[in-house]
């Protein structure tokens, strides 16, 4: 079964992969992309990207 492709909210307590950041966020890959370039802190493990959801938020709220 599918999961349904709506956003929904990220905790400062978890840790995202990137397909998961854009699913629960409705962001295409480039918008990531652009966060990316543009300073989102992203983590890599083994061959997998993640995002802190504190580093998400810090990063949302230094763009205000």
């Amino acid at each position: 079964m599918k999961k349904p492709k709506i956003a929904g909210s990220i905790s400062e307590k978890d840790a995202y992969t990137l397909r998961e950041l854009k699913r629960r966020l409705g962001l295409s890959t480039l918008a990531i992309w652009r966060a990316r370039w543009d300073g989102l802190k992203v983590r890599k493990m083994c061959s997998r990207r993640f995002v802190l959801g504190k580093d998400f938020i810090a990063y949302l709220e230094s763009k205000q």
